[in-house]
């Protein structure tokens, strides 16, 4: 089956639950991963000492998908947006287990588990792609299994504290796209069609078959998947299959990605599959003292809005609006016991301690 048969939809769940068929470390409001707007699940250790601590699953499901009867599931691919903060760069978390949900239970067996070996981003939120247009995670899938609001993505990730140093696991969106064949399609070129996140951009990679005949394609992006803006025209060579083109200043959240096949003529062939990127990177502001006794002060480069202070388990204490926006701000923390905070000031989220 060509990638270039194969249409994506993409979504993001509307339910996310806990699920302790796996690890140990519970998930803090699952629920908080059904939008990129700073607001995070997490899973933070009150205490470990050189250890690895497994969590449960977070299980995210009803993306509420509506593949056609006619058509056939070709993949499915997951972008997680999540990173992990401690005290210190030290201390790391992985992925444990990264599973596709089928009826409300996720999928295990060979080829079902996409957990990869890289660490999540230290003090800022960025995003890992799991899957790709052609890939089934282990399994077969049919359109009333995708379009069952049962269907979704658990993930679990491995925390692993180093001399003391507990880092937490936070994910802030999940979004899934299956992508599916008509009954009839086009037959084109175009073999494959990925996009990645990297400090210098988004990296767009395709393969095509090689058949000899020319033509281009039109890179082209979108915010929203609907209207399309073209970025550059990349002419195919005789004898060459790969290409690659870098989107070196991508958008704010979300990034749609498609390629644009033309022939020699310049008519167009067809379309390629859409991938999504999300980029999110989090503002820098200052937080002192920490760890910190009766008060806390806030210091950022610009000004923000809305400070909100949180305790271990992501519960609101406190909520403080500034309508035109200051760049310091003070929370009296007097009354607070001893232990771990989260302040998140705008769509940024920090860690402190207090003594």
């Amino acid at each position: 089956m060509a990638g270039a048969q194969c249409t994506g939809a993409s979504a993001s769940g509307a339910t996310g639950i806990d699920n302790p068929a796996i690890g140990t470390l519970t998930w803090a409001n699952p629920g908080n991963t059904t939008a990129l707007d700073g607001s995070y699940a997490i899973a933070a250790p009150l205490l470990a000492v050189l250890a690895t601590i497994p969590t449960h699953y977070l299980q995210i499901t009803n993306f509420g998908f509506s593949i056609p009867a006619s058509y056939t599931v070709c993949g499915v691919t997951a972008t997680i947006a999540r990173g992990q903060t401690s005290l210190l760069t030290i201390g790391t978390v992985v992925d444990n287990s990264v599973v596709l949900v089928k009826g409300g239970v996720p999928v295990t067996g060979i080829g079902a588990n996409h957990a990869s070996g890289a660490s999540w981003s230290y003090g800022f939120i960025s995003t890992a792609n799991y899957g790709n247009s052609l890939d089934g995670w282990g399994t077969a899938w049919l359109n009333s299994d995708i379009n069952n609001t049962g269907f979704g993505i658990a993930l679990s990730a491995n925390i692993n504290d180093v001399v003391g140093v507990i880092p937490v696991a936070a994910v802030d969106q999940i979004t899934m796209t299956v992508y599916s064949q008509p009954p009839t399609t086009l037959a084109v070129d175009l073999v494959s069609f990925t996009a990645k996140g990297s400090t210098g951009g988004n990296v767009l990679d395709w393969t095509v078959a090689s058949t000899g005949v020319g033509g281009s394609f039109i890179v082209q992006r979108s915010a929203d998947g609907i209207n399309w803006q073209d970025m550059t025209t990349v002419t195919t060579a005789i004898g060459q299959d790969s290409y690659t083109y870098t989107d070196a200043t991508p958008l704010a959240g979300q990034n749609f990605y498609r390629l644009q096949m033309l022939n020699t003529d310049g008519s167009t062939k067809g379309y390629s599959v859409v991938a999504t990127i999300v980029t999110k990177t989090l503002q820098t502001v200052r937080m002192y003292p920490n760890p910190f006794t009766d008060m806390i002060n806030i210091s950022g480069p610009t000004n923000f809005s809305r400070v909100i202070l949180r305790d271990a388990l992501g519960r609101t204490l406190q909520v403080k609006e500034y309508g035109s926006g200051i760049n310091s701000a003070q929370i009296n923390a007097a009354s607070l016991p001893a232990g771990l905070y989260f302040i998140q000031v705008d769509a940024t989220t920090y860690k402190l301690i207090k003594n």
